[in-house]
């Protein structure tokens, strides 16, 4: 993992476990689907590569108690060179 990507995960691992703190979730523990909504700032990113990424995060974050049991489906990718980012939507929010 490159210095960037561990940078990445630390950083999204602290704000996921934030949100699930202050709007007290509870850990996921079933498999659950993930809706995915990309905004990369180019398409020669691979959202598909970032996936593991963010859910390592996730699971780090205390939002799933294991990445396996999210079932990811992608619903867009809309490139945005000003704010990159991914918005997530899941069962249950």
């Amino acid at each position: 993992m490159n210095p960037e990507t561990r940078d990445w995960l630390e950083y999204a691992s602290w704000t996921a476990k934030a949100y699930a703190l202050h709007n007290n979730l509870k850990l996921i523990i079933n498999y659950t689907y993930f809706d995915l909504y990309w905004y990369p700032p180019s398409y020669r990113q691979d959202c598909h590569n970032c996936e593991k990424v963010l859910f390592d995060a996730l699971q780090r974050g205390k939002i799933v108690k294991n990445d396996r049991y999210i079932l990811n489906r992608t619903q867009s990718v809309i490139l945005d060179k000003e704010k990159p980012r991914v918005k997530i939507k899941w069962d249950g929010i």
